[in-house]
């Protein structure tokens, strides 16, 4: 009885463990400032590794919109297939302005873009 009451106590443990983590370990910036970055395993094409990062996306994002890291929330960044081209959608808001870039994972080129305001 004993024994079957340890190797429940220890899987409850293992796997409440297990949901703990930290933004950094997501592949976040490691702040707690309500953004995140998402990034899927399509990375990893048939060619290789893309050629630009998630963060490297996203600087691409902020230099376009005019914006600064500081000033932004909702930040949704990850890897799609758009018309057989890896993009990011890079996603975010600031002040009253959301905005949404896709953004070529192997030239950097801004495909789309998208702003709308809240009023």
């Amino acid at each position: 009885m004993k024994r079957l009451l340890a190797i429940i106590f220890t899987v409850i443990f293992v796997t409440s463990l297990s949901a703990c983590g930290t933004d950094k370990d997501m592949g976040g910036n490691g702040t707690d400032n309500n953004n995140s970055i998402v990034e899927s395993g399509m990375a990893n094409t048939a060619s290789g590794e893309t050629k630009l990062s998630a963060d490297e996306a996203l600087d691409i994002a902020l230099k376009e919109a005019g914006v600064t890291k500081d000033s932004i929330s909702g930040l949704e960044n990850h890897l799609d297939r758009e018309n057989g081209v890896l993009v990011y959608e890079v996603e975010f808001r600031s002040g009253n302005t959301e905005y949404s870039f896709d953004i070529n994972a192997d030239t950097g080129e801004v495909v789309d873009r998208d702003r709308d305001l809240d009023y």
